[in-house]
């Protein structure tokens, strides 16, 4: 006699769907994991901005296997302004689908920092935040270091910041991974004016900061704890 099959053994349904972003008709792929209509949360995987969301697909699948229903869609190559309205609408899309209830948020360095900002301007789309090496702070080392980051990122949009001239630092961390200058002239003016996110982002929500090193493959270490997080922080969804 066989026993039954257990969400442990099954394969996660995997589903894509086609969210409209704006009124001239552009659209956003979001695919979604689930083992069944029942689910604990929802989450909402929100990659760096360099990182594609190929390599997140097993950690969704291991996700979906613990009655939790997981979105992720892609971001790259985008600037803040877009991606910013392109949070809002997959996040209010979630919310729909979920029946109301709005998804926590998983993501990692500047796209934590993106989901920290999200959090704070629309707290009714956002449920939780756990926020990976999140980008939280500008460090400028001598005068005229932010004109010249500035200058250089009109000059050369696409070349990578070199370590040493890098500003932006991780939470807990002295130095961050670099980063291309169109993202810094993206977020350098919103990180002056609001240098405190993660603190405003937490009267709002519950929030888990987690600093992992960068050899880590993206998300994947943190499994376990985000799966514990979430079962001792939220209580489950009741349709």
């Amino acid at each position: 006699m066989t026993e039954p099959k257990t969400p442990a053994s099954l394969a996660a349904k995997k589903i894509v769907y086609a969210c409209p972003v704006d009124h001239a008709n552009s659209i956003i792929f979001i695919t979604s994991w689930f083992y069944s209509r029942e689910a604990h949360t929802s989450l909402l995987l929100v990659p760096d901005f360099s990182e594609p969301v190929e390599a997140y697909a097993k950690l969704s699948s291991q996700l979906a296997g613990q009655g939790i229903h997981v979105y992720l869609y892609n971001q790259r190559e985008k600037p803040t302004a877009t991606r910013q309205t392109d949070l809002l609408q997959v996040a209010a899309w979630i919310r729909h689908q979920e029946g109301g209830i709005p998804p926590v948020l998983i993501s990692k360095g500047l796209g934590a920092l993106l989901c920290l900002h999200f959090a704070v301007a629309y707290p009714k789309f956002c449920r939780g935040l756990f926020c990976i090496n999140p980008i939280s702070r500008a460090q400028f080392l001598f005068p005229g270091h932010r004109e010249l980051l500035l200058f250089f990122a009109e000059l050369l949009p696409h070349f990578r910041v070199p370590a040493y001239l890098n500003c932006l630092r991780t939470e807990g961390q002295q130095k961050s991974n670099s980063i291309v200058f169109q993202i810094l002239l993206d977020f350098l003016p919103s990180l002056l004016a609001k240098k405190n996110q993660i603190q405003l982002a937490s009267q709002l929500h519950p929030i888990r900061i987690h600093n992992g090193s960068d050899a880590e493959e993206p998300l994947e270490f943190f499994r376990a704890e985000v799966v514990s997080w979430i079962a001792n922080t939220f209580p489950p969804i009741k349709k």
